[in-house]
């Protein structure tokens, strides 16, 4: 288990079997999709 710093500065515990999930989800068109709903949906959130 590798420990990894997020952009917030926690540690967080490092999972290769997740990363490597996530990896092929982020390249996917439709996780794409979903990012880019979430990534609005929180900049409309913080601007209220």
């Amino acid at each position: 288990t590798r420990f990894l710093k997020t952009p917030e500065g926690v540690v967080r515990s490092y999972d290769r079997t997740r990363n490597v999930i996530c990896t092929e989800c982020r390249n996917s068109v439709t996780m794409q999709r979903v990012l880019a709903f979430y990534r609005g949906h929180h900049r409309e959130a913080k601007s209220e």
